[in-house]
């Protein structure tokens, strides 16, 4: 299943951030960001991925406007 993150993933979703980004892994900064994102910013997005209940991945995408 893929989804955007929903409040109850925020622990799961720190774990393999924390796991992928290893020493650049920020937890406070992380858990704003996540919160941000949870809450409705209009700049940045999250999708979770799982199968069977089971957390496989993640994407943040940060949404913005260039002025050509």
């Amino acid at each position: 299943m893929i989804r955007f993150f929903e409040s109850e993933d925020k622990v799961e979703i720190a774990k393999l951030a924390q796991d992928f980004l290893g020493e650049e892994y920020d937890s406070e900064g992380f858990a704003v960001m996540f919160d941000e994102i949870v809450d409705g910013s209009e700049d940045v997005c999250g999708i979770a991925v799982l199968h069977a209940g089971e957390y496989l991945g993640y994407c943040v995408a940060d949404i913005y406007e260039n002025d050509f």
